[in-house]
């Protein structure tokens, strides 16, 4: 769990070092105590609604980057063209060839056992599951919460398409650019 903190904690300051001026430690210290302080101060609640804001915030944004990538692009045809001509888009390849990078079956067994560490065996989800008042409502949350979960899954998957057609043709770091790393 400290392995999976630390590099969450890390992915968020990557992304505000690069758009500040202000240190990574100093970034990342800010931002450790801030969460630690909020959850200490209201265990729980705190972080489940933390969740809501940060999940409202990550659907508000997709739709945000889906008008400005269609927009940027030159509509959803053009999106759909470059996508195509990527080798992006490819729906139910039901081949078992284990050579291809998704194939129906590889997507489906990746799905599952995503899904069942994450749902079953993962610290975060346990934690939430167990504060449950009964285990009806419990197994009634984990049922409804796929609803989402698929959705954002699809989202993010039609994100990935909208951000390839932008992007299609560029390596930023191999641009004349402020970028020198990958991770920025």
């Amino acid at each position: 769990m400290i392995l999976y903190m630390s590099s969450v904690l890390y992915s968020a300051v990557l992304a505000l070092a690069a758009v500040t001026d202000i240190s990574t430690e100093i970034i990342i210290t800010v931002c450790g105590l801030t969460c630690t302080f909020y959850c200490f101060l209201g265990g729980l609640k705190a972080v489940l609604w933390s969740d809501v804001f940060q999940g409202i915030l990550m659907f508000m944004y997709i739709i945000i980057v889906y008008a400005f990538g269609i927009t940027e692009t030159g509509g959803v045809g053009e999106v759909i063209r470059r996508a195509e001509a990527g080798e992006r888009i490819q729906f139910f390849d039901t081949t078992f060839d284990l050579t291809k990078r998704y194939t129906f079956w590889s997507v489906v067994t990746r799905g599952l056992s995503a899904g069942i560490g994450m749902y079953g065996t993962n610290q975060l989800e346990v934690q939430r599951t167990l504060s449950m008042s009964t285990c009806q409502k419990a197994q009634l949350a984990l049922r409804w919460s796929v609803v989402p979960v698929v959705f954002l899954f699809l989202s993010c998957s039609l994100f990935g398409v909208i951000l390839y057609s932008v992007f299609y043709m560029c390596d930023p770091v191999k641009a004349e650019s402020e970028l020198t790393k990958y991770d920025q």
